[in-house]
């Protein structure tokens, strides 16, 4: 059990007021800030494209978005499932950050496992969601009765997917991809009776399975190609469902080898041809038109150059990235991390210049291969963080770079792995009692250059 003597009490109170106005017709994105303003010329349309020339216009709208605040000096907020799970207690809302700040980031993320049944479902929807708690209004009970439990999961997802969009925040969706050469067809599958994307069980997820030539294997002709696009086909369905526009990020961390796409798996042509694949499947043969397409290697890079070996083209990619965490949370003040972290930015920087294209730090994070006693946490640990001010020093990185936003990964509980601070409870004169960096990440929170959902609601509506 964790020790209550291992919590403290907050001091700072959440004071962040930025106000982000987005005029597409006047050709500006304007950041109000508590004393002055910052404005950003938004790109003509003859100034970029996008790898869907057929895309939703609500599309090149939040690409013009991305790339203004990419420009500014201030960084939107990211993490995966923030509403999904949480380290603090559910009664208090569905958000450590909304716990903490009373606010929701500013770009919120899941995977593609969060609608194959793995990391979330219908029957979570419907038990968590359709009630009002703080910060939340009840989303409508999902019908299942008489649908595919498959398609249920799907549309439950997106049904989520699009609340995080109203709550203000721009969505992202990665894909942790199953090993295909081991999908199974369900025992229950009927062809022509069962809906064609339940045909294969995608819940048994295979991370790190990376046996066989499953690059080759997946393109047509392949002895997995039939698995593989019935997932690219859930993934239709899903994008459909939502509607509005939103990144996807296939293919992540392509440039370690931990994933069956990764660099000693498949060569740079076999990757190139690989990600065309499923941006024409899903783009020419799906119809699907509301997407930007993100790229994001790990940060084994050393150059422009490298980096640049498996990009898959300019006709290709939307948006460049990079994913990259800090390995030691107890070991020195961050510094050493930070250089190399700003160097992997410079990277970004000169790439995004060359092939004019937007930029993000994908993903990055606390980390620790050295799990806290009781619980099996191997990032933030829950004390003896050295360098407490981490997200400060991240959202300075990323303020002098063109990167839109940095994404944090999940707070999946306070005895797994969590990214950001979390409270146990509120104390009778409303302060928080939590987490050791609970302070500093108000801190990080009231920086003037950190953009959460609450400040870009009425801008995002604008183009969702």
């Amino acid at each position: 059990m964790i020790k209550s003597d291992a919590y403290l009490n907050s001091t700072i109170v959440p004071a962040n007021i930025n106000k982000v106005e987005f005029d597409e017709n006047a050709g500006f994105l304007k950041i109000h800030h508590a004393g002055h303003t910052e404005t950003i010329d938004l790109l003509a349309n003859d100034e970029f494209s996008t790898v869907d020339k057929d895309c939703d216009k609500s599309v090149k709208s939040l690409y013009k978005y991305m790339d203004a605040m990419g420009r500014s000096k201030c960084v939107m907020f990211g993490q995966e499932n923030n509403l999904q799970c949480k380290a603090g207690d559910r009664k208090y809302s569905h958000s450590d950050t909304y716990d903490l700040v009373g606010d929701y980031p500013a770009l919120l993320a899941f995977d593609v496992l969060s609608f194959t049944g793995v990391e979330f479902n219908a029957t979570r929807y419907n038990q968590f969601y359709t009630e009002d708690i703080p910060g939340w209004k009840a989303l409508p009970h999902l019908e299942t009765e008489g649908v595919d439990p498959r398609l249920s999961d799907i549309y439950a997802a997106a049904a989520f997917a699009k609340r995080h969009i109203e709550l203000g925040g721009v969505f992202s969706l990665s894909a942790h991809m199953p090993n295909f050469l081991f999908s199974k067809v369900r025992e229950d599958y009927t062809e022509g009776t069962t809906p064609a994307i339940a045909k294969y069980n995608y819940k048994e997820y295979t991370p790190n399975r990376c046996e066989g030539k499953v690059v080759k294997e997946v393109m047509p002709g392949g002895k997995a190609n039939d698995a593989f696009t019935r997932y690219l086909d859930i993934i239709a369905i899903f994008a459909k469902a939502v509607e509005k526009p939103f990144f996807f990020r296939p293919l992540h961390e392509n440039t370690g080898s931990w994933f069956w796409w990764g660099k000693d798996h498949c060569s740079p042509s076999q990757f190139k041809d690989l990600w065309r694949y499923i941006v024409e499947y899903l783009r020419d043969k799906k119809d699907v038109h509301n997407l930007l397409y993100a790229y994001s290697p790990g940060s084994e890079n050393a150059d422009a150059s490298e980096y640049e070996e498996r990009y898959p083209g300019d006709d290709m990619v939307d948006l460049i990235g990079v994913d990259m965490y800090d390995p030691d949370t107890e070991k020195g003040d961050g510094s050493f991390f930070l250089k190399k972290f700003r160097h992997q930015l410079s990277i970004l920087d000169e790439v995004s210049a060359k092939h004019n294209k937007l930029m993000a730090v994908t993903e990055t994070g606390l980390a620790s291969n050295n799990p806290d006693e009781d619980c099996h946490a191997t990032a933030i640990h829950l004390t003896g963080n050295i360098n407490k001010k981490w997200h400060s020093d991240i959202l300075d990185c990323v303020s002098d770079s063109n990167a839109s936003y940095f994404l944090l990964w999940a707070n999946f509980s306070k005895y797994g792995t969590y990214y950001t601070p979390y409270i146990d409870h509120r104390n009778e004169d409303g302060s928080l009692f939590g987490h050791e960096m609970c302070d500093d990440f108000i801190e990080y929170y009231n920086d003037e250059r950190s953009i959460f959902a609450s400040h870009q609601k009425d801008a995002v509506s604008l183009f969702s």
